[in-house]
């Protein structure tokens, strides 16, 4: 099975997109702030997105220092995330994620 990298966003996109949704007051402010997202900012919105699909809260994503994001080529359009914690030895946040990732697949 093939794979490749199709995107990468890291706590700082997260902290940015933060940013923009504490100041988006109606709809036409929404639409203007979408159009002016980078790749990484688009990237880590579907990261929160998956977090959120996952009933995984804000807090931990705050501990992933980067994302990547893989397309996998197994004829299922399948994505698969790889993540990097800001403290490689936080055990609790890293089991919260591997849980998150068994979720994901079943």
């Amino acid at each position: 099975m093939s794979r490749r990298i199709i995107g990468q966003c890291s706590i700082t996109d997260f902290r940015e997109i933060e940013k923009l949704a504490g100041h988006i007051t109606d709809a036409e402010t929404l639409k203007f702030r979408l159009s002016a997202l980078t790749k990484t900012q688009n990237v880590a919105i579907s990261v929160i997105a998956h977090f959120q699909a996952c009933h995984v809260p804000f807090s931990v994503l705050f501990k992933v220092k980067e994302v990547l994001v893989w397309e996998m080529n197994d004829g299922k359009d399948d994505l698969a995330f790889e993540y990097k914690l800001l403290n490689p030895k936080d055990r609790e946040t890293a089991q919260i994620i591997m849980v998150m990732h068994q979720k994901e697949t079943k």
